[in-house]
C-alpha cells in the first residue's frame, strides 16, 4: 500500500511542478526591464505588465467645500513612475515568461 501511496504522491508533485504555477518573485527594475533575483537574464519591459499606479498619470480634481463642488476642474500630474534600480515584487504569469509587477518594495 505504501508503494501505491508514494507513486500517487510522486505523480501529483510532478504534475504541480510542471504546471508552472504563479509565484511571487522579487526583482530590480532596470528601466528597460526586470532583473529577477536568482535568474541570470533580465526580462525585457515588453514582457512586463506595469500597473497604472506605478506610472506617471494625470488626475482631474475639483475643490469640495461643504459637500459641494466649487471652482473649475483642474488636471494634476502625478509623478509615480518606477525609477531605475527600484526594488519590486512581481508575479510570473502561469505557464508564461510574462510578469506582472505588484508594487514597489
Amino acid at each position: 500500500m505504501s508503494n501505491l501511496h508514494s507513486a500517487i504522491k510522486r505523480v501529483a508533485l510532478n504534475s504541480m511542478n510542471n504546471e508552472n504555477l504563479a509565484d511571487v518573485v522579487y526583482a530590480t527594475y532596470t528601466g528597460s526591464g526586470l532583473k529577477i533575483d536568482g535568474k541570470p537574464v533580465a526580462v525585457p519591459v515588453n514582457m512586463i505588465d506595469i500597473p497604472h499606479h506605478l506610472t506617471d498619470y494625470d488626475v482631474d480634481m475639483q475643490e469640495v467645500q461643504g459637500g459641494a463642488l466649487v471652482g473649475e476642474r483642474k488636471t494634476y500630474r502625478v509623478f509615480n513612475a518606477l525609477k531605475k534600480n527600484e526594488r519590486v515584487s512581481a508575479v510570473q504569469k502561469r505557464g508564461s515568461q510574462r510578469y506582472a509587477i505588484i508594487d514597489r518594495l
